[in-house]
């Protein structure tokens, strides 16, 4: 609807100018009535703003209706964008979530042709409230992670459904425990590493365990479809977090589970984890955790922060007639750093798996530094990138198994802009 004139919107509340082209302009005074509606000075007609660039646009609408948008609904991301729901897992498969809420894979022949194949139904999306899945690299298995109403990026539960089975168990950090602990970050290992974990003590200890296939309940699922490598012997790894600590698993479906590291849980240190300053800092965000092309080695960040000063700020929580008052650890300008230390495992031989620090030049570790860009450039060559506090320098070091010994084989200005990758 058109004017000839200008019109001011008034509910005594809320004013803004409208011109005749029905573009609003103004200044917004005040906030809108509790009922949401906008009242003309000229009228008694109900209008609405959608606010939007560059103008905002005035449009009929009948009575409105719902609620009030709460503080969950926002820190709970209810009301985020829709990202792509699939991902390439091959050369030659692309898996995604289908109409119906399950899983399909897009499947393309080498003669060019393609065909569907759904590997879950929704159901267990369903149960288990799912809102992101990850594909196993030897497709025996999918990583299922659980919307439980936590908004901390690095909290959540973890399920693992095995498509041969149809059945689902939890990832947790004890063996032969059903219960799905909030784990703060998990990895699968590469398809290469399905030698890895036997050796000395090795296949002893895999085949004394019992395997989730056998004694986790079906869900009920029968969307796995036929694939080649769907009940044949897996040796598929995973590597996640819980507390601070990494776990291994050599096999997902079997108990047997590795605890790697023991630091997390006594102090505040962070394994495998980045703190708040490396997590939210562009030029610092990168890998923390990260298996070599074969799975034979796990590189990891280790994070003290024992010499950061606390920032305390009030928590306001669903149910609280109180704000709590929580404490993160929040470096600030001259302030002390975290102390970061690279760390990597071979996890060749199950009975020996012991973190082991690579060895950096004392010229750098002796410096103020930003430590990140792990790569690993072959099976036994990783790559780590150490910037100078005040982002001017930065060094490149490759470290070579099995001493993982670090010679600097970069040194340059660090540009404004980059990014430790």
């Amino acid at each position: 609807m058109t004017t000839s004139t200008p019109e001011d919107f008034d509910s005594g509340r809320l004013r803004f100018r409208v011109a005749p082209d029905d573009s609003v302009s103004g200044t917004l005074l005040k906030t809108s009535d509790d009922s949401g509606r906008l009242r003309t000075a000229s009228d008694d007609s109900e209008r609405l703003l959608i606010l939007g660039e560059p103008t905002f646009r005035k449009i009929e609408s009948s009575k409105l209706h719902g609620r009030r948008i709460s503080l969950y609904d926002i820190k709970s991301g209810r009301y985020e964008w829709n990202t792509q729901n699939g991902s390439w897992i091959n050369r030659y498969e692309y898996v995604f979530i289908n109409a119906e809420g399950g899983l399909t894979a897009l499947q393309i022949t080498r003669d060019g042709g393609f065909r569907f194949e759904v590997l879950m139904n929704n159901a267990t999306f369903r149960q288990l409230n799912v809102d992101s899945y990850d594909v196993s690299p030897d497709r025996n298995f999918v990583l299922l992670y659980a919307s439980n109403g936590n908004t901390q990026r690095y909290n959540r539960s973890y399920y693992i459904y095995d498509l041969a089975a149809s059945n689902v168990f939890s990832l947790s950090v004890k063996e032969s425990d059903t219960t799905a602990p909030q784990l703060q970050h998990v990895l699968w290992a590469p398809v290469a590493s399905n030698g890895s974990g036997m050796g000395v003590g090795g296949e002893k200890a895999m085949s004394g365990q019992s395997s989730h296939s056998s004694s986790a309940g079906s869900t009920g699922s029968s969307g796995a479809g036929s694939s080649p490598s769907l009940g044949t012997a897996s040796s598929q790894g995973i590597a996640y977090v819980h507390q601070g600590d990494i776990y291994y698993k050599p096999r997902v479906q079997y108990d047997l589970i590795c605890r790697i590291t023991t630091s997390g849980r006594d102090g505040p240190v962070l394994n495998g984890v980045p703190d708040w300053l490396y997590s939210n800092v562009l030029e610092l965000k990168g890998p923390s955790l990260l298996f070599s092309p074969d799975g034979q080695y796990l590189s990891f960040l280790s994070f003290n922060l024992s010499s950061v000063q606390e920032y305390q700020y009030l928590w306001y929580g669903d149910g609280q007639q109180y704000p709590k008052i929580h404490s993160l650890r929040y470096p600030k300008v001259h302030a002390a750093n975290p102390n970061v230390t690279v760390y990597v495992v071979h996890l060749g031989v199950l009975k020996y798996i012991f973190p082991k620090p690579v060895h950096v030049p004392a010229y750098i570790r002796s410096t103020d530094s930003y430590v990140g860009g792990l790569s690993w450039l072959s099976p036994t060559e990783l790559s780590v990138t150490y910037a100078s506090r005040n982002q001017s320098v930065a060094h490149v070091l490759l470290c070579r198994a099995p001493t993982f010994s670090c010679v600097e084989v970069r040194k340059g200005p660090f540009a404004i802009g980059s990014v430790l990758i």
